[in-house]
Order: C-alpha cells, then structure tokens, then sequence
C-alpha cells in the first residue's frame, strides 16, 4: 500500500479531531446464527457454525450448542458425509431454537483444466564449496518467469483464484526430513521467491483509477474474473523474484534437487470472488479510510447467508506440477 492512501485521511483527522466525543450507542441486536463453508470440489464438506455478537461484546461466546444441520443437493437432502461433485447446487439449512435459522446456496462451479506451464528460471547468483566431508554444499539464487495458460468456458461468468505450493522431494520424504545433520546428512531448503502480484495486471483489474492514484496495489490479491477474456484462451503471467535453494549433503541422490511449484487454479463462485473483494477494500482501498471518518459512503460486509451473517462459498480446483530439477542439475554441474 503506497503512502498516498494515508496523507488525506490523516489530515481530515488532525483537522476534525475537535469534533469527535466519546460516547456508547445503544443499539438493539439479537445474535443470529453465523454460517461459514468453503466447498470444495471431491472433498468432505466442512460447515462452521456460530452465532453474532456486537462489536463492543469481546467477551461473550460466539458457539452455538444446538444448531442442526441439513444438507440438500439438488433438492435432495443428503447425509454429512458427502462429496460434492462440479455442478452440485448445494443449500445448507441450519437450525437453532437460541437463534432462530439460516439458509445459504451455492453451486459448485465446473473446474477449468489448466492447459499448458511455462517455467523459465532465471540464475541470479551461486554459490558452491568443495568441502571435503560433503558431496554437495551450494546456495543458488534465481528468479522464476512463468506462463499460465488455460480455456476459459463461455458458457457462465467465471470467477478465479491462483495459488501455488513450493514442494522439494528430499523435504517431504521421511527418510530424508529426519536426516539433517552433517552426520547423515540431506538437507534442501526450497524457496520459489516472492510473487510480483503487479506483473499480471488481471490481479489488478479490480482496481479503480482513484485507487490506484492513491496508492492501492494488488500485493496479496489472486483473485480475476473473466470480464477481459470470456470463452477465449488466457495466460497469466507470474514472476518470483529471489528464489532459493540451499542444499547441504554428505552423500549424492538426484532427488536432493527435485525441487518445485505445483501451481492451482481455482474456478470460484461469486460468493467467494466478493468475500475476496470486499476484504480488500476493507485492508488496502482508500475509500474504506474515508467511510469511517464519515467522508464516504458506508461500506457494508458481504454475505450471501440468509441471516446476513457468514459465507457459503464453492470452488473446483486443476493443479499442474513445474519441476526445477533440470535447472538446477545444469548449474551444479561439474561441482560433483
């Protein structure tokens, strides 16, 4: 967030502090119950149940005892444990006799396959040492250039999310994640490096030219829609910048370098796209500054629960895999 969102609200307080004066509303608010589930696609559903309370009310429970639960797929109601398919209209109905009910739907959206990843790792810098008691010992620094691509469907509004998970094989293996010590020695701590959320500028869209004059960015938002591709071919664009990989062995397997990304595109429904949205108008957008010293229109929280409490939310996730093993090998090479 650039400093400009904080210069005009900072003055408008100085200026109007002398008209601010302590006081305590009374405001009537029954508790209604809260509901809150993120679906996903071929996994168990997961519903959390609580119930509201006042701002001002830190101290009072929020855990509701006697809440049951129905689940209704297509109409059909169904037992706790079952998985929900791509396309399932999914409705939660909750019950309470402390406060009252609540209903929620969602449609769990079709997933888009991811059709092609384009990794270009880019050396920064390494480091090697030949000591004696080990095999390897090196520091490599690198950038990573990567391309997206996957078929948007033209058939409904798409809503998306992008993700990714550094995994390093000799980390994840028992063998090896219990042997990290110059006697028996594997040890390869991965870093892919830090996302530049503003070299793809569909991270940005959401943002008004008001916004980004003030200095909002997209630093921390994955989250498109399909509004500039519709049922056409996209890419995104990625940048890490200052990746890693340290790797320390006293004896050499080629898995000490299996290193990599596993890259996720989440097809969302709307509900998620706007908790998404509003949470970063609530924590980056200058015109949530503004609200709350009452020189902007209220901006109100997002739910598409029937109690105005909580988010039922859907998404169907593709995952491909991306490998630095090659690049890495090429750089260590002639150092074993």
């Amino acid at each position: 967030m650039g400093i400009l969102k904080h210069v005009i609200p900072s003055i408008l307080l100085i200026l109007l502090s002398a008209c601010y004066e302590d006081f305590t509303p009374d405001i009537p608010s029954e508790p209604v119950l809260c509901v809150n589930s993120l679906i996903t696609a071929g996994k168990p559903i997961k519903i959390d149940i609580s119930r509201t309370r006042l701002y001002s009310d830190e101290d009072s429970p929020t855990t509701v005892d006697d809440a049951v639960v129905s689940l209704f797929v297509d109409g059909v109601l169904q037992t706790p444990d079952y998985i929900p398919n791509e396309g399932d209209s999914i409705r939660i109905h909750v019950v309470s006799e402390k406060y009252g009910c609540a209903d929620a739907e969602v449609i769990v959206p079709v997933s888009t396959p991811i059709k092609s990843a384009k990794l270009n790792p880019l050396l920064t810098e390494i480091w090697k040492d030949d000591l004696p008691s080990y095999e390897m010992l090196a520091d490599i620094g690198f950038n990573l250039d990567l391309q997206l691509t996957f078929d948007d469907s033209p058939i409904v509004k798409n809503f998306y999310r992008y993700t990714a998970k550094a995994f390093s094989k000799a980390v994840d293996k028992e063998a090896y994640s219990t042997k990290q010590d110059d006697t028996n020695g594997y040890q390869t701590d991965f870093y892919p490096g830090d996302l530049r959320y503003d070299f793809e500028p569909l991270f940005s869209e959401h943002i008004g030219t008001f916004e980004s004059v003030m200095g909002a960015d997209a630093y921390g938002f994955t989250f498109f829609t399909d509004s500039s591709f519709s049922g056409e071919s996209c890419t995104l664009h990625l940048y890490y910048l200052n990746g890693r990989c340290f790797i320390k062995s006293t004896t050499w397997d080629d898995e000490i370098i299996d290193c990599g990304l596993e890259l996720t595109l989440h097809t969302i429904s709307q509900s998620y796209y706007n908790l998404a949205y509003y949470q970063w108008i609530v924590n980056e957008a200058p015109m949530h500054d503004l609200s709350e010293i009452g020189f902007g229109e209220p901006i109100w929280g997002y739910s598409n629960v029937s109690t105005g409490a909580g988010i039922v939310a859907a998404q169907a996730c593709s995952t491909i895999t991306v490998s630095l093993h090659d690049f890495l090998e090429e750089c260590l090479k002639g150092t074993r």
